[in-house]
Parts: structure tokens; sequence; C-alpha cells
């Protein structure tokens, strides 16, 4: 507490006279030297590194040094100290970023500027590295005049270095989504883009995508949702949308790779942000009326989207359960809309198929499941769920995306953790303006012959139980004629029938859910 309120008396006191180790770490592995880097509290750096056994290298559970720290928190001055005792430039923290390179891509020119200036401290090739992606980067998150002139200049500079040390630069592959630009490999080539901004963005994502895949850390994917973003305002919708699968691509790039919770958090909220983005277009595309739309584009997103929803939860199964709850929220919230824009969408039959499939594989992982037992079918039956586009509310109550699931093999009688099925929760939650709505799914589900009226929710609840509305009892009443097999089951419950010795387990458990 003296620490955090910056009373070095009160700090020296503890120590000197109260005999208070200065070396002792929080949960967190953080050091009083950690903290007074992040503070940027110079009197406290010098008399802690100052005590016998500090290790000005100390790293925290992140990996973070109290160099890395004072980055963060741009504590230009704190930095000149620790660099002055030998802190070291070069440790990675668990994002695989060392202080330099977290100062580039935060845009901290001062920082990298000072730090590369400092004689014999950052070899040649590292210098090159950390000058190229602050230029990169000045050109991905800024797009004024004046960042791009900084941020060609510091790659001018990295060129005129690469140059005069002779060190080449292995061209990358032309790709599409980057219109086939390839990195500038010599000064001349730099310069003949110099005053082309799309050109220069272009140069910007190739380097962050050469410096930082192999990162922990999200400022790769930002950079290149930014650029999709570029596309979306100028109605370049596909290759807007290329640049969305590419984020997609690189928001997973090894299993293996060593990330926490938090950067799970992080990516999981980048795929359902991108997810929405993709479907927001494809709707927008679709209000344009006979215009071509790239069916197949959507189902590679569709199916990137589950693929690394499903990779990262994996990661998080032994998560604190608040952690899991948000997880499950991205990945709910993504996937409802994906299949709501889907419903829109005029496929071929063979991308139809391709759509059931991977929809069938959605149900077979059973990650929505996790903490009420709600299908999807649930979802999209359920009357208030809803999500906001261009400050229009759209309702997930969708009798297409029932149709589509049922067909994709959903169990029209799945319950939930209360023992609810889909119609449950429809009848419990409907409105007078929704009937229709409801009308038209309660069709689809008696037109499947799989469809049981009369179950019981824990409360012993059936669907009429559930709702007060004249109108939806009226519509049940008209519509429903129970199966032979519900009405037995209803009069082997009605008769107290003792009936469990000469039944299967299936047969006994279905009885059980009748009134």
């Amino acid at each position: 507490m003296a620490l955090m309120f910056i009373l070095f008396d009160i700090v020296q006191y503890l120590v000197e006279e109260a005999h208070a180790d200065v070396h002792r770490t929080n949960k967190r592995n953080v050091t009083c030297l950690n903290m007074a880097g992040i503070l940027g509290h110079l009197q406290l750096i010098e008399y802690f590194f100052k005590q016998p056994g500090t290790d000005i290298n100390h790293q925290t559970n992140g990996g973070q040094t109290t160099l890395h720290y004072a980055v963060i928190m741009n504590r230009i001055d704190a930095i000149k100290l620790l660099l002055s005792y030998n802190a070291r430039i070069d440790i990675q923290n668990d994002e695989m970023m060392t202080p330099l390179e977290i100062a580039a891509v935060d845009l901290r020119e001062e920082i990298v500027n000072y730090s590369l200036n400092v004689e014999d401290m950052v070899r040649v090739r590292d210098k090159i590295d950390i000058l190229e992606l602050l230029g990169a980067s000045l050109l991905c998150a800024r797009h004024e005049l004046q960042h791009y002139d900084r941020g060609y200049q510091y790659l001018m500079q990295a060129m005129v270095l690469r140059m005069s040390n002779g060190i080449e630069k292995t061209p990358n592959k032309p790709i599409s989504v980057y219109k086939n630009h390839v990195e500038c490999v010599s000064i001349a080539e730099l310069e003949s883009i110099r005053y082309n901004s799309d050109g220069l963005r272009l140069e910007a994502l190739l380097i962050c995508e050469r410096l930082l895949s192999s990162k922990n850390n999200m400022e790769l994917l930002d950079c290149i949702r930014i650029e999709s973003w570029l596309c979306y305002s100028n109605s370049e919708y596909e290759r807007g949308i290329d640049l969305s699968l590419r984020g997609l691509q690189f928001s997973i790039i090894n299993d293996d790779m060593n990330i926490n919770i938090r950067h799970i958090r992080d990516r999981m909220s980048y795929i359902s942000e991108v997810t929405r983005d993709i479907g927001e277009v494809y709707l927008e595309i679709l209000s344009f009326g006979n215009v071509f739309i790239p069916t197949r584009r959507f189902l590679e997103c569709f199916q990137l989207s589950i693929d690394r929803f499903r990779r990262l939860y994996r990661k998080l199964l032994a998560a604190p359960e608040k952690v899991m709850q948000i997880a499950h929220n991205y990945y709910m919230n993504s996937i409802l809309f994906l299949i709501y824009v889907s419903t829109k969408i005029s496929f071929t039959s063979n991308e139809q198929e391709q759509l059931c499939r991977l929809i069938q594989w959605i149900n077979r992982l059973n990650i929505l499941r996790k903490f009420d037992c709600s299908t999807l079918l649930h979802l999209f039956c359920h009357p208030h769920f809803s999500v906001k586009i261009s400050q229009t509310e759209i309702s997930f109550l969708c009798a297409d995306a029932v149709k589509l699931l049922i067909e994709c093999d959903f169990d029209v009688n799945a319950v939930d953790i209360n023992g609810n099925t889909p119609l449950h929760i429809l009848f419990r939650n409907i409105s007078d303006s929704q009937l229709t709505i409801a009308e038209k799914i309660l069709d689809i589900f008696l037109r499947t012959n799989r469809f049981h009226p009369d179950y019981v929710n824990k409360q012993g609840k059936t669907l009429l139980d559930c709702t007060e509305n004249s109108q939806l009892i009226e519509l049940f009443k008209r519509k429903v004629i129970l199966s032979l097999k519900c009405q037995c089951a209803l009069r082997l419950n009605l008769m107290k029938i003792n009936h469990e010795s000469y039944l299967s387990q299936n047969l006994i458990e279905f009885v059980r859910k009748h009134k």
C-alpha cells in the first residue's frame, strides 16, 4: 500500500526498520521493483535495485520484466534508468514480445528512438525489425497523412540499414488478399510507393505478418481487421471478406502455443467480432437486392469460425466457470448470428449440404449445452434473443432457422437443464406481436412427426401450462393431435399402472415426461 501511494520514506522505513522483504512476490509473481516500474517512480526503482539479491530482469507469471512494465506504461525516464542498470531488452514475455517490440506496436516512438540509439544495446538485425515494426504499426493503425509520412520514414531507415549492412530481405509470395503486393526489397522499390497510401498499407500488413505471426499478441489481428473495415467502408466487400478470413486464419497459428486464459478470451472476442463483421456485411449485400453473393466465402467463414472457437474452447476446460461463461457467450452469439444470416442466403444444393454438415458439426461439438443444456433450437425459439445491427434490433426468433436446424437433425424434443423443450421456451415468453412466427414454428415442429407436445418440464408443466396467451392456447388446441404413443403414456400415468417392469428404460423415461 505504501508503494502504491509512492511514499518513499514509508517504504524505506518498512524495509530498514521493520525488515520487510522487498523480494517477496504476490500471487502473480510481481515484485516491488516491478510495481515501481509500473509507477515510473525513479527513487523507488533505484532503491529496490540496490537491495542485495535484486534481479533486475525478474519475470512475473505473465513473463513481464520491470522494463516491460515501464514500456507498457510509457515511463520513459524509468526506462532510461533501467537500461543504465543493464536491464535486458531482449527478454520475451508470454506473448513472445520484447519490451522494444511492445514499444513499436504501441507506437511509443520516443522509447524506440532512445533505445535504438544506445550504443551497442541492440543488434543491427533487431534494429531493422523494430524500425520496420514501428513504421508498419503507424501505417496500419493511423491513416492520417502525417502518420503515413512518419511510418514511411521508419521503413526507409530500416531499408537503409539493410542495404548498408548487406542484410537481404526474402520477398513474400504474392497473395490476392493483399492485391499480390510483394514486400519492397530495395530503397528504390520503397521510394516508388512513398505517396501511394494503399501500397504503404499493404507493405505494412506484410511486414506485420512476417514479424508478428509467431507472437501471442493481438496486434496483427487488429491490423488485418482495420484493413477489412476500410474495404467494407469503400464497398470492396469481397476483399474485405477475404481479409476477415485472413484474420480468422491467423487467430490460431499453433495449438501448442503457450497462451493463457486472458489471451484465449481476447482471441475468442476477436473471432466473435470478426464473425459479426462478416454477418453484417452479408446482410448489407443482401439488402441491395439482385447482386452477386459470395456464398462460398460465407461457408468458409462459417467453418473457420467454428474450428477456431472449438480449438480455443478446448484450452479453457480447466478454467474458472466465469471465464467459461464469457467464452460460451462469445461462441453462442456468433454461431446464432451466422445461422440467422445463412437463412437469408440462396445456396446451391451442394452448398446447402455443406451448410447442413457444418450445423451438424456444431451440434456434435455440444459446446452450447455446457451451462443450461440449451440447444440452438431452444435459442432460436426464444422470443427475447436478439442482436443490434446498425441501430436495428434483429430478433433470433426465426422460423427459417428452426426449419434449417430440424433439417440438420436437431432433436425437437431436447430438454434444457429445467426440462424445457424448445417450445416450452417459445410458449413461456411469446407476445401477441410474435404469434404469426410462433404459428410457423409450431407447424414446423408438427410436420416432423417426432415432436411430443405433451412433454412436461421439471416443474410438471406442459406447453399450455407455460402460457396465458389465449390466442396461442386456441392455436395449439386447433392444430395439435396427440399421437397414439403419447396417449398411451398419458393413460399409464393417469391410471397409475405399474409399467416399469415391462418396458425398456427409454420407454420408461418417455412415460415420465408425460403428465
